[in-house]
């Protein structure tokens, strides 16, 4: 399992706000575990990307836009 830009970002942003993958998954209305897979680059769903973005106001990466 490697950790790309986006899953760090993601969890040093839940982190911060004292927040989990699980709320955040519910947040945009996917399971956990698809959620994994988007943070993972298992699943491609840039519009998923877009909100998890501005929900935690982290900017979008480059291959995702």
């Amino acid at each position: 399992m490697s950790r790309n830009a986006l899953d760090i970002e993601v969890i040093v942003s839940l982190k911060r706000m004292g927040k989990t993958k699980k709320w955040l998954a519910q947040q945009i209305g996917i399971s956990q575990s698809y959620l994994t897979d988007i943070l993972h680059g298992n699943r491609i769903a840039n519009d998923k990307v877009k909100l998890i973005c501005e929900l935690l106001g982290i900017n979008q990466p480059k291959e995702s836009k």
